[in-house]
């Protein structure tokens, strides 16, 4: 680059997704000689505060999960909405602290509204990633229409929010193909033909050099699981898959990566059910499956399509944004996709059975999707950007 800058990240700390494709461009800058510091919470911070330094750890917000482990917009705001409003404006307020302080060349704003407001109210140069610009609230009940009614307003003024600090950002990069192939198309609603001026798709932040590496390993007759989401998704989604999985007579074998820290790893019949596992462990057994089942985050999603794996989508009902990005994979013919509350053990076993038998079908679309990321090189891009002024 040009010349060496200072760069604040600021990554929302919900769950690895938005960690993990950040650090791509962490380590990128950090090899440019670019002096980084990163402002997040909660998964956020455990994830970053092992690798680096200069992590500046905000107050955690909390959201909560109902008994089934789907997020709750009516419990949290029932039980936190006081609290909700204290964190963001101490967020916010941390935000102005730290950029006073540090006085960045330009910040770079991984889905936080109260560093974008800082950064522009502070004329610094500011970068947004994101892949969802519309907030869906999830409603799984019916809905009269005064609920319908009051769900569409709150959904509109919180995109008329985000939206508008958004835009008052250099650039808005979007981690994802162009459309119409764009993954997250159904969270990402533009006003007009303006805007998309400072829109930039600009691919999934992968390590591709690492996921090529074990193409030549042979097949097992094993399924690999990966739990992704907060630490409360993942215990949920660890507890289904459990009861769906309780059987030693099991025609493959699971492999069941939660990622959660405080987890041992164990056996149990056909099922190796493992906590947080170095990067490189879980790519090789990966490579050695048949067939991958995740869990609908927009990273893992583009993983499962860089590792050339036939994929199902287990999905809890109330994730909006996961299911939606879901739909738009499934319409392309590149996975299946299933609730995982409806789901019982023989319904299981069918739908791998018939998965299975036409895994080929599935990863034709798969690498299909993957040419399409050729043309992509989101770190070179991203360093035009950073030094367009």
């Amino acid at each position: 680059m040009s010349s060496i800058k200072k760069i604040y990240f600021s990554i929302n700390g919900l769950g690895f997704g938005h960690s993990s494709r950040c650090n791509y461009i962490i380590q990128f800058l950090l090899k440019e000689k670019h002096k980084v510091y990163i402002s997040t919470y909660y998964d956020g911070y455990n994830y970053f505060s092992n690798l680096y330094k200069n992590i500046i750890n905000n107050k955690e917000i909390k959201y909560y999960f109902d008994d089934k482990g789907r997020l709750s917009f009516k419990i949290t705001l029932s039980r936190e909405f006081i609290k909700f409003q204290i964190s963001w404006l101490f967020h916010l307020f941390i935000e102005f602290r730290n950029l006073l302080a540090i006085k960045p060349d330009v910040v770079i704003c991984d889905s936080r509204i109260s560093s974008v407001i800082a950064s522009n109210l502070l004329g610094i140069k500011t970068i947004v990633i994101t892949n969802q610009i519309f907030v869906e609230i999830p409603r799984i009940k019916p809905m009269n229409s005064f609920i319908k009614f009051l769900k569409n307003l709150s959904e509109r003024i919180i995109y008329e929010i985000i939206f508008y600090w958004w835009r008052k950002s250099k650039y808005i990069i979007i981690p994802d193909i162009k459309p119409p192939y764009t993954v997250s198309s159904k969270n990402i609603r533009i006003k007009n033909i303006a805007d998309f001026r400072k829109i930039i798709f600009i691919g999934p932040l992968i390590f591709l050099d690492k996921i090529s590496n074990y193409k030549n390993n042979k097949e097992d007759n094993i399924i690999t699981v990966l739990i992704a989401g907060t630490l409360q998704e993942r215990f949920s989604y660890l507890k289904y898959i459990l009861n769906l999985l309780n059987n030693s007579n099991l025609i493959y074998k699971y492999n069941i990566f939660t990622g959660i820290k405080y987890l041992k790893n164990f056996r149990k019949n056909n099922l190796n059910i493992f906590g947080y596992m170095d990067k490189q462990f879980i790519e090789e057994n990966i490579h050695k499956s048949k067939a991958l089942i995740v869990t609908g985050g927009h990273t893992s999603l583009f993983e499962a399509i860089f590792f050339e794996k036939p994929f199902i989508v287990f999905l809890l009902k109330g994730h909006t944004e996961k299911i939606n990005n879901s739909i738009s994979l499934k319409k392309m013919g590149a996975c299946e996709i299933v609730f995982i509350e409806d789901l019982n053990q023989k319904d299981l076993e069918k739908l791998m059975e018939n998965f299975l038998s036409n895994r080929y079908m599935y990863l034709n679309k798969i690498l299909a999707i993957r040419d399409l990321l050729k043309e992509y090189q989101p770190l070179l891009t991203f360093k035009k950007l950073l030094n367009h002024e």
